[in-house]
């Protein structure tokens, strides 16, 4: 650590995509065992990379983030790997998500001023390569990457719910991801 940067930071960056189980033996602590979904609940809500989906973690995180940091957050990373084309299980990820946004916001006086949602369009991950589906917007790869397919059911029900239910107005850039959803819910 470095006395001189000690508090130095303009802000703090957040990336949430569920939580992890943890399984240890008691007289084996330094062997842990981890999960990305519990293996005792084989109906809990999972992406298509099997990581347990936890919408009130995401609120936690941002709530402890605050309370340990008191610096404005960013979320730069959040999203969901979802490979069926109806985007109904991203649909109602990103409403839960952004609904624990307003929650930290409002209940737990978060200064949370940026939303990134991961990713707008499908990409190459580190350690699934084409295989995770994390796009607003479909990447063809057999199509020699165009055209596109937009995915813009999610971006136009989200933006439906959020309005209809009090959510998020677009304020100074409050969810960089609103820009997003006005660019593609044109297509």
């Amino acid at each position: 650590e470095l006395p001189q940067l000690k508090g130095t930071q303009d802000y703090v960056g957040v990336n949430y995509y569920g939580r992890f189980y943890v399984e240890s033996k008691l007289f084996d602590l330094a062997n842990p065992k981890i999960h990305f979904h519990d293996p005792r609940l084989p109906d809990e809500v999972r992406s298509d990379l099997d990581w347990a989906i936890y919408p009130h973690g995401f609120f936690q995180v941002l709530a402890a983030t605050h309370e340990r940091y008191g610096k404005p957050i960013y979320v730069l990373e959040n999203g969901l790997a979802d490979e069926q084309d109806d985007d109904k299980r991203r649909q109602q990820f990103l409403v839960t998500h952004i609904r624990e946004i307003w929650n930290a916001i409002n209940h737990a006086g978060a200064d949370v001023r940026g939303y990134m949602h991961w990713s707008f369009i499908d990409n190459f991950e580190w350690a699934e390569g084409f295989s995770a589906r994390f796009g607003l917007i479909r990447t063809e790869y057999e199509n020699e990457f165009k055209p596109p397919l937009e995915k813009a059911e999610v971006v136009f029900a989200t933006d439906m719910y959020l309005q209809k239910n009090g959510g998020f107005e677009m304020n100074d850039g409050m969810l960089t991801y609103r820009n997003c959803l006005l660019y593609t819910s044109d297509a």
